[in-house]
């Protein structure tokens, strides 16, 4: 079995993790092979709302609302972490929002790369590690990074951003 790579992308920052160590990286295809890209996504809004939908009409709800808004004067994608139904038309869902032109680029440039390169928005990866706590108590996951900080304070089953 191959050893899964770690590429991390922060502030436009990328660096492949080597051990205990981060060696820099112009872009993420520079990396030796098949990666997992962990990235902030400049640009972008993480959050849980809750929406008078279903939960299969929960992303529609929330690009409007972040338009209607004027969070997002461009059309806007939703990476959905989770979403659950509350009562009969409602929904709680947890998402980070991008441009849909940075999105685009995205997939545009690692698309081009000459092997696989999976990226994951920073909150999936909070997300995961919350979820992966012990214990049913609530928790905070912080990751601190340059002049930022990602907070996610939850349980297992439910997550609230910071």
């Amino acid at each position: 079995m191959t050893e899964r790579r770690y590429i991390v992308q922060l502030n436009g920052l990328s660096q492949e993790v080597h051990g205990h160590e981060l060696r820099p990286l112009k872009f993420p295809c520079d990396a030796q092979g098949d990666a997992w890209l962990v990235s902030d996504l400049e640009q972008t809004l993480a959050r849980v709302d809750r929406v008078d939908a279903p939960p299969r009409y929960a992303e529609m709800v929330v690009r409007k609302r972040l338009q209607d808004a004027g969070e997002f004067a461009e059309p806007v994608t939703i990476l959905t972490h989770w979403k659950k139904r509350v009562g009969t038309d409602r929904s709680d869902i947890y998402y980070t929002a991008l441009p849909e032109y940075l999105m685009q680029q995205y997939q545009r440039q690692l698309g081009e790369c000459p092997h696989n390169v999976l990226l994951f928005p920073i909150h999936a990866v909070l997300w995961a590690a919350l979820r992966g706590l012990p214990g049913r108590q609530p928790a905070a996951v912080v990751f601190v990074y340059d002049r930022f900080a990602e907070l996610l304070i939850g349980t297992r089953n439910q997550a609230q951003t910071g």
